[in-house]
């Protein structure tokens, strides 16, 4: 696999905090978990593309998905393309997109650089993985995302509970000190690593290439479960499917307990447990609302 420059591993969380896992050029092999629920979501999105797809009985040549705000494209673009379907990354950070290229695409997985209003097409799946938290307008930028979506197509949202515990380890990690004392300990960690590397007495877990992102823009909106979907309803959306992604998953709790597999694992499984409001975030399967009337 094609590594992009070293500079993308500054420290153990540029690496571990974008996935801390393989995908074995990209794909589902020795796919690791995290305190973040990568793994979960990305199965999540792959069994939902895959049920719409025996649904409207297409073959995966024919099946056309969209990634919006798709960053370097290594937590989810490059992967559904390497599970065999033709996918188009999009998203407005060039440095983030020259990473994916950089990454060297096949040829059923392209990148561009731009906005919705540059794609012409409408696609049977778009996924939209934890942006409209970043949007300034999220209606607008819904609607604009539903405009290429089919007729007969399915939105994949992805969004963190606004007032859940990402959101408030978030708070803890950037306001009230957390940061400092969590990367001085991270980069004595990375030294003690790197040392016992060198001399083979620690074997590090695979990882992805690159971070998920080059573009580190700011949350923005706070999103409840009925905002979310009374958004997606004004956007002419109808939510389907609604599943809990974690219960904890953030800065300090991927550095107090994200090295136990244990406690990752548990964490994922009562995402699904926990009533929804609850979650650290929701995937959320949308269709378009069908118009009556004349």
């Amino acid at each position: 696999m094609k590594t992009v420059n070293s500079r993308y591993f500054y420290n153990v969380r540029a690496v571990e905090q974008a996935g801390c896992a393989s995908y074995n050029a990209f794909g589902m092999d020795n796919l690791r978990e995290n305190i973040y629920g990568h793994k979960k979501r990305f199965e999540h999105i792959l069994q939902e593309i895959e049920k719409y797809r025996i649904q409207q009985g297409i073959s995966k040549n024919e099946l056309e998905i969209l990634d919006v705000g798709c960053g370097t494209g290594v937590m989810l673009t490059f992967p559904l393309g390497h599970a065999g379907f033709h996918v188009t990354g999009l998203d407005i950070d060039s440095k983030s997109i020259q990473a994916a290229q950089s990454l060297s695409p096949p040829e059923n997985v392209k990148f561009i650089c731009g906005t919705l209003e540059d794609l012409k097409q409408r696609f049977h799946v778009i996924v939209c993985s934890e942006v409209l938290e970043h949007i300034n307008d999220p209606e607008n930028f819904l609607r604009k995302v539903a405009q290429h979506l089919r007729s007969d197509g399915i939105l994949i949202l992805t969004v963190p509970n606004g007032y859940g515990a990402f959101e408030i380890e978030k708070f803890i990690y950037e306001k009230l000190g957390g940061k400092p004392a969590i990367n001085i300990t991270e980069k004595i960690i990375y030294r003690i690593r790197r040392m016992l590397i060198r001399t083979g007495l620690y074997q590090p877990p695979p990882s992805l290439p690159c971070p998920s992102t080059l573009n580190k823009s700011p949350h923005v909106q706070r999103f409840t479960l009925k905002k979310l979907v009374s958004l997606a309803e004004k956007c002419g959306l109808r939510a389907i499917n609604i599943r809990g992604s974690t219960v904890v998953g953030g800065a300090v709790t991927h550095f107090l307990i994200g090295w136990s597999e244990f406690f990752v694992k548990m964490n994922a499984v009562l995402g699904d447990r926990v009533p929804l409001p609850a979650a650290s975030g929701w995937y959320v399967t949308l269709k378009k609302i069908e118009k009556t009337g004349p």
